[in-house]
């Protein structure tokens, strides 16, 4: 189960792919809700973020496969309005972001 192209997802499990010299057979979805309902119901394996399935390890409706072998890093970028300072209502957030992500 892949995400569709132009995802930030798909991207990097095209990548991965790439690295590892393997094509193999896709199904496409639009979502990353898809993704996991597809899976969940059996159709298929995935490569997704944690943060995206926190809640169905959680439930046990999703499972790791090889957690180890397949530890991967994907960067993200924090961002804000440009030409403006970061407002104190924000500030918990971003602090939370800063040390978890």
């Amino acid at each position: 189960m892949v995400r569709e192209e132009g995802s930030g997802t798909r991207s990097y499990q095209d990548q991965l792919f790439a690295s590892l010299n393997i094509q193999p057979k896709t199904i496409t979805l639009s979502s990353t809700q898809a993704v996991k309902s597809s899976v969940a119901n059996g159709i298929g394996i995935t490569l997704l973020s944690h943060h995206t399935v926190e809640e169905e390890l959680k439930t046990g409706s999703l499972k790791l496969i090889n957690k180890e072998e397949t530890e991967l890093t994907r960067y993200f970028h924090l961002l804000h309005r440009m030409l403006s300072s970061i407002q104190k209502a924000h500030v918990p957030c971003w602090i939370f972001l800063m040390k978890t992500v």
